[in-house]
């Protein structure tokens, strides 16, 4: 009996798989890139039964998964907003294990959370992003003021009053003066 645990551990060190690292664009404003990319990036010595999952806030339900050699799905909130061609490596075993987010929104705001599984082990990494928007309102477009020699000033006035995303708000008052 005492062997067969000892074994056991052997074979789960031996055969593991592990996160090297997880990239997530930690703040990104709403609008400044077209597409951004979350990158997985893992190792194993064992690849039966291998499956790359990406998680949105909780592990309810899964917004990715990949298992080698069938095509990536994309799921949920992401369900239109992936390249499902999109591959960061050459290697079968981890070209699809990245995200590639197109039109990234404020509603993408929140903890994403990595799963690579094989049949004997499994690793998890999560990383939080925040993607924020600057919202301008212009509340007074113009004022007319006579001068004694007939020149007219006009007068515009801009009041930024939301900087929105799930994380934080504040509201800074901007005036500009012609």
């Amino acid at each position: 009996m005492w062997w067969f645990i000892q074994l056991t551990i052997l074979l789960q060190c031996v055969h593991s798989v592990r996160i090297i690292s997880i990239r997530v664009p930690e703040v990104l404003q709403y609008g400044s890139k077209d597409a951004i990319t979350l990158d997985c990036d893992y190792i194993t010595n064992n690849v039966t039964g291998l499956v790359v999952k990406w998680f949105y806030m909780d592990r309810s339900q899964p917004i990715y998964q990949w298992i080698p050699p069938q095509k990536p799905q994309a799921l949920g909130i992401l369900k239109n907003k992936l390249d499902l061609s999109y591959k960061i490596s050459n290697n079968p075993y981890t070209r699809h294990r990245a995200l590639r987010i197109l039109s990234p929104g404020t509603e993408l705001t929140g903890n994403y959370t990595c799963v690579v599984s094989t049949f004997l082990s499994e690793d998890e990494r999560t990383r939080p992003m925040t993607i924020f928007e600057i919202l301008v309102n212009i509340v007074q477009s113009s004022q007319i003021e006579r001068y004694s020699n007939n020149c007219v000033q006009y007068a515009l006035s801009l009041d930024i009053t939301e900087i929105t995303s799930c994380n934080f708000a504040c509201a800074p008052h901007l005036t500009v003066t012609r």
